[in-house]
């Protein structure tokens, strides 16, 4: 039996914009209300814990829509 429904986790590379980041809807909610409350917050946690992908995928389109202007990552190098 073959599986061809594509995996929704792009593995060591991070989710981009438009993509679906599944299972962090509540780090989303959470980090959403923060950012709206506070306006500056660090995101923390280990290198491959998925801070990009939670921004790129999930936390920039929510923050477009609430009328925020988000800027492009940067990468250092």
């Amino acid at each position: 039996m073959t599986n061809t429904r594509p995996n929704p986790y792009p593995g060591p590379r991070s989710f981009e914009r438009g993509e679906t980041l599944y299972g962090r809807q509540r780090e989303t909610w959470e980090a959403l209300n923060l950012l709206i409350a506070e306006r500056i917050v660090l995101l923390v946690a280990p290198s491959g814990a998925g801070k990009t992908s939670l921004v790129q995928a999930a936390l920039a389109p929510e923050l477009e829509k609430e009328g925020f202007r988000v800027l492009p990552i940067m990468r250092p190098g």
